[in-house]
């Protein structure tokens, strides 16, 4: 089965982020690539993506800020795998999100 990429576009949210990928850390699939797309951020948000780069395969994209929808667009352009999720910052994801969503994929392929 083809892997799942995980869109997250940000704007100054470091806390939210980190939960976020906490999350994501703890998935029972790990076979997922994470896609941060900083939209411009006051903040730097490089330090905690720095924290989970040994636990997740992940890609770190700053860009102007541009809003929401181009900047998950930027993020779906660079996407490695065929299946796109966009997650919004505020999501804390169960632990066995990534696993649910590819047996989902399994039972209603497109």
């Amino acid at each position: 089965m083809n892997s799942i990429s995980i869109i997250i576009a940000i704007f100054n949210r470091k806390d939210e982020l980190f939960e976020l990928l906490n999350s994501l850390s703890h998935q029972t699939d790990k076979d997922f690539q994470v896609i941060i797309v900083d939209d411009g951020s006051k903040i730097n948000l490089l330090p905690t993506v720095e924290t989970f780069r040994e636990l997740l395969d992940i890609q770190y994209l700053k860009k102007d800020n541009s809003g929401p929808g181009l900047s998950r667009n930027y993020g779906a352009k660079r996407a490695k795998n065929d299946w796109l999720v966009f997650v919004d910052s505020d999501v804390i994801v169960e632990s066995d999100y990534i696993e649910n969503i590819k047996k989902d994929l399994l039972e209603n392929p497109c």
